[in-house]
């Protein structure tokens, strides 16, 4: 699952580009939109206008999380903001999540609170989004992360145009950069 108690910290980017670099690993891949707002779905919606998408994708509620079965390699579950019914539902089912941040202060906040909600439950991972490694702030999340002995990982996504022009697209597996580092991260964890 994709999870982090704060908006707009790239959920749904990570759910799509990392469902797009899973796949070109050679994975099988599966989404769900568990996020009311459906930017999931709408993003996948368009992108097969164009094209087809790589992987199946699905709107989801609580109700539908608990029954639906997925055979796919790697199920990728795109949560809303804020704590919810869906929010359990999908924390039944996970193996893992994976909390996206920025690497600024207020975003770093709502990570230990996302990680206070887990309670421990599920095993997650930091993903720094839209980071600048030469910045303080992203030094600062490093280290906080690594002091609190939180698994996070070693590719940092980068803020770059082409990920946020990526919105409606699956993009090939050279435009995916940094994400494509991360799915060989999340491959191996599965390997494990």
């Amino acid at each position: 699952a994709i999870s982090n108690t704060k908006g707009g910290v790239g959920k749904t980017t990570s759910t799509v580009l990392l469902a797009c670099a899973l796949t070109t690993r050679g994975m099988t891949v599966e989404v769900w939109d568990a996020d009311p707002q459906g930017s999931a779905t709408a993003w996948l919606d368009e992108a097969a206008e164009v094209g087809p998408v790589p992987f199946p994708h699905s709107p989801m509620n609580a109700a539908s999380l608990r029954r639906r079965e997925s055979s796919a390699d790697v199920l990728l579950i795109d949560t809303p903001p804020g704590e919810s019914t869906v929010h359990a539902a999908v924390l039944a089912r996970a193996d893992l999540v994976i909390v996206p941040t920025a690497p600024s202060g207020m975003d770093m906040a709502r990570v230990w609170a996302t990680l206070d909600a887990l309670n421990g439950a599920v095993p997650a991972v930091v993903l720094l989004n839209t980071a600048n490694t030469r910045t303080n702030n992203y030094k600062d999340a490093v280290a906080a992360l690594d002091a609190e002995g939180v698994p996070r990982f070693e590719t940092p996504i980068p803020s770059r145009e082409a990920y946020k022009r990526a919105v409606g697209t699956i993009p090939s597996e050279r435009e995916l950069g940094q994400w494509s580092e991360v799915a060989a991260e999340i491959e191996e964890m599965i390997q494990r």
